[in-house]
């Protein structure tokens, strides 16, 4: 009996099932890959000061699609979309042509801050449905499961097997 099997298996549909969360049905303002594009701006031009306004500091199409693990061209579909709307506006480089900066708009900061309020305060109802013990219990583990993950990525990346079978 493999245990470790089962559970990775149920591990990967629970995966899946939080993958499938229609962003949507949370708020309507941004689709996911908009709101985490959007998140990543205001990350890279403010960083997580409360206080810093990120709206007109420009941050690069380049960090935000390494920031975001996707594509260029995904990026770029995705600002495509956020630029027709006013959420962003882009700017090329006078000096070089290739680079193209992404400035947060007011409207696109506003539109973010709703959608960022909506999810938040959907997460804390979740959560307090879960309840504060069994919370810091999945927040242990969730830890604990992260260092794991990260010695396995070590020893795969030096081609050795797992050391814990």
């Amino acid at each position: 009996m493999n245990n470790g099997s089962d559970l990775g298996e149920r591990f990967m549909a629970l995966n899946a099932m939080v993958k499938m969360l229609r962003f949507d049905r949370i708020q309507n303002v941004l689709s996911k890959s908009e709101f985490f594009a959007v998140s990543k701006i205001v990350v890279l031009s403010a960083g997580f000061s409360k206080t810093e306004d990120p709206v007109g500091k420009c941050v690069s199409m380049k960090k935000i699609s390494s920031g975001m693990r996707v594509s260029p061209a995904m990026v770029t579909k995705t600002m495509n979309s956020l630029e027709q709307r006013g959420i962003v506006q882009r700017i090329t480089n006078a000096d070089d042509r290739r680079e193209v900066r992404v400035c947060l708009t007011e409207q696109g900061f506003q539109a973010w801050q709703t959608a960022h309020k909506s999810y938040n305060d959907f997460m804390t109802r979740v959560f307090d449905r879960l309840g504060e013990d069994k919370m810091r219990e999945f927040i242990s583990i969730a830890e604990e499961l992260i260092e794991l993950v990260s010695e396995e990525l070590e020893h795969s990346e030096q081609g050795k097997d797992s050391e814990y079978e």
